[in-house]
């Protein structure tokens, strides 16, 4: 049984979250182990059914994201290549591209991350 290895995966869209999700691998896949990389170190490793992954970040949080597919039998695929790494900025920057860090940007943040406290 040979399962072969997933596709490249994309990076979706990011908030208080970041999707990713890879063309599935193929023959007989039960689900896909999903890594998050930082520093070169494997830090979480997740368990998922679905060709997608749904990854919490926090403000700071810097990672790349590589999965592979596995059967019920046991059998394993390669390791996809690693994602584009996902950089969290600690405070604001210009998030609305309206050519200035300015109030709006706080309350983009706001609404992404919650306020202090909660």
């Amino acid at each position: 049984m040979i399962l072969t290895a997933v596709a490249a995966l994309r990076l979706l869209d990011w908030g208080s979250t970041a999707t990713f999700e890879w063309t599935p691998s193929t023959g007989p896949v039960a689900g896909y182990e999903v890594d998050l990389v930082r520093d070169d170190r494997v830090s979480s490793l997740l368990s998922v059914a679905e060709a997608r992954v749904e990854v919490v970040i926090l403000p700071g949080d810097a990672f790349k994201v590589r999965t592979r597919g596995f059967s019920l039998a046991g059998a394993i695929s390669s390791d996809s290549p690693e994602s584009v790494r996902v950089e969290v900025p600690y405070g604001p920057e210009d998030i609305d591209a309206d050519g200035c860090v300015g109030s709006s940007d706080f309350l983009l943040l706001s609404q992404r991350f919650g306020e202090c406290g909660r």
